[in-house]
Order: C-alpha cells, then sequence, then structure tokens
C-alpha cells in the first residue's frame, strides 16, 4: 500500500469520525449538521464510489494550508482578546469555541476544496479531454521507426508499407493492473487495419521517430482509453508473425507497466470494449481460446506475469 492509499483511508475514516461527532453532538444547529453530513457522503463517495487516486494528496495540500487558518481563526472568533473581532458566542463560551468554529468551518471549507477538484476534474475529463485527444489525433501515428536488432533507428515508413513488407519497427505495449491486481483489456475496434475484435493489453501503438518512448505510450493510453496513470519500463521483446489482412507485425517491442482503479474512457474508434479480469481467469481463457487474443499480447503476457511474480516489479511501485 502506498502512502496517498494510505492516507486516502486515514482521511476518509477520520473526517468520517469528526463529521459523526458533529453531527451526532449539534443536532439543533442546521449549519453544522448540514456541513457534517455534506462533507461526510462527500468523503464516503470520493473514497469508496469513485475511488479517486488523488484523494489522500489533495487532503495533505488541504491540511498544511489549515495549519496556518487554524490559530488566525481561533483569534478572530475572540478568544484571548477583550474586544474579539468576531464574537460568535458570550464570553464565557470563547475558550471551548477557539478550537470548535475552526473545525466546523475547516470541515466545511474541505467540503468544497475536495468537491471544486472532483467537478474540476470531471469537466476536464467530459470536455477538455475531447479537445486532447483530437490534438493527440493530429500527431497519430501514421509512420513507424524502423530499427535494427538494437533499437537504434535506421530510417522512418509509412506504417501500412512496413507492415505489407515486415520491417522491423520500434512499437510499445501497455499493461495496466489495478489494486484488485486485475489487469484491463481492450478489445480492438472492428475498423482496425488488423486485429480488428480481439483482445489485448490496455493499449499498443508506434513511437514517432524523435518521440519519447514513456511519453508516448502515456500519450497513446489516454487517447486509447482515457486513462492517465504512472508507467515504468519492463522489458522490451522482438517478434515476427503474420497477421491478418495479408500484414505482418515485426516488432521491437517495449513493455510498460501501469496501476489504476479509475474508470476508462475509451476512443470508440480505437476500442470497442474493455473489461478488468483477473489474473488467474485470463491465463485459463488464453490457453483455452488463444485466438481471440493477439499475438504480441499473448507472447509478452508471461514475461509480465514472471516479472511480477518475482517481485522484480509491483503495479502498485510505479
Amino acid at each position: 500500500m502506498n502512502w496517498a492509499k494510505g492516507l486516502n483511508n486515514l482521511i476518509a475514516f477520520a473526517t468520517s469520525v469528526i463529521c459523526a461527532v458533529m453531527a451526532l453532538t449539534h443536532p439543533d444547529k442546521t449549519y453544522t449538521l448540514v456541513t457534517a453530513l455534506t462533507t461526510l457522503f462527500t468523503i464516503l463517495y470520493l473514497h469508496f464510489c469513485v475511488k479517486v487516486e488523488w484523494l489522500g494528496k489533495a487532503s495533505l495540500v488541504y491540511i498544511v494550508l489549515m495549519l496556518g487558518f487554524f490559530p488566525v481563526n481561533g483569534v478572530l472568533t475572540g478568544t484571548g482578546l477583550d474586544s474579539p473581532i468576531v464574537n460568535y458566542n458570550p464570553k464565557s463560551f470563547l475558550g471551548i469555541r477557539m478550537f470548535s468554529i475552526p473545525i466546523e468551518d475547516a470541515v466545511y471549507s474541505y467540503t468544497q476544496f475536495m468537491l471544486n477538484i472532483y467537478f474540476f476534474l470531471l469537466f476536464k475529463k467530459q470536455h477538455l479531454g475531447k479537445n486532447e485527444k483530437e490534438n493527440l489525433e493530429v500527431r497519430d501515428r501514421s509512420k513507424v521507426v524502423l530499427v535494427d536488432l538494437n533499437d537504434r533507428a535506421i530510417g522512418e515508413m509509412e506504417k501500412m508499407e512496413a507492415h505489407l513488407s515486415g520491417k522491423l519497427h520500434r512499437a510499445f505495449s501497455v499493461f495496466v493492473l489495478n489494486s484488485k491486481d486485475e489487469m484491463l483489456l481492450q478489445q480492438r475496434a472492428q475498423g482496425k487495419y488488423h486485429g480488428g475484435g480481439l483482445w489485448t493489453n490496455a493499449c499498443c501503438s508506434h513511437p514517432q521517430l524523435g518521440e519519447d518512448l514513456l511519453e508516448s505510450a502515456k500519450e497513446r493510453l489516454l487517447y486509447e482509453m482515457g486513462l492517465e496513470c504512472k508507467l515504468k519500463k519492463l522489458f522490451n521483446f522482438t517478434y515476427n508473425t503474420p497477421v491478418d489482412n495479408g500484414l505482418i507485425e515485426h516488432e521491437y517491442d517495449h513493455v510498460f507497466l501501469g496501476c489504476s482503479d479509475s474508470t476508462p474512457s475509451p476512443n470508440p474508434g480505437e476500442v470497442q470494449n474493455y473489461t478488468w479480469v483477473p489474473i488467474s481467469k485470463l491465463q485459463e481463457d488464453i490457453l483455452a481460446y488463444p485466438e481471440r487474443y493477439t499475438y504480441w499480447f499473448r507472447f509478452a503476457l508471461p514475461s509480465v506475469l514472471d516479472m511480477l511474480q518475482n517481485k522484480a516489479y509491483t503495479a502498485r511501485s510505479t
């Protein structure tokens, strides 16, 4: 369990307890009750339903900001002053209210903080993400980088020409797991130039000449599956096999691994379906029905699983 996920659990639990206490001890105060319940349901929804990965990090930033807010808010409520700037309560209660008012205000602002981030990211994904995908499509993978057996670039060629002639070219394959150790699979769109309808790993493509491999892989994962996550290079391999439509796949393939609990938003031009599959079930299905899966996926999967089992890499460490 990484620190962000651990902080997610801690923040969700601690905030839920605080809100529950506030709601129970202030049933007669509508403002406090509504604030507590709103925050409680916001945290529970973001943590357990949406399973946001940024909750722990955002909460940490908020807590740091609140370190300055608490003493200032406490002073403004009037504690320790003969003439308080803002006197919410009789003077005899100011000692207690120095702590309770900042906590109530902090919980209220925390709700707004979380909801603002959530709706901003939701808006970005639904609206700005479309433009981002269009931009990626403009610089789409129309060519491939020809390489030698040591992955040294020796030229460029149109993608279809390279697949017709079987020239060795550079590629990448991205594998994604979630926190349940399920693997993300995509079903290639029927309109793909080959392998339409087959199941494969999260995404695959061809970097263009001069592109950074890691950034290219991240870009393509966003374009095809609507996912953003950290990726780690695992290994590379070469393969040469005929595929449908009279084409040949001859690739120097770089394999990356990522981890995400986010819900994919696939590009229908690239992906017709997706699923999260337990690894054991996936292995059984590939053995029973290998024709349902792409060649490169079946070829690379055993090495990916070996590295995970040997703990050389873990999806959680990406």
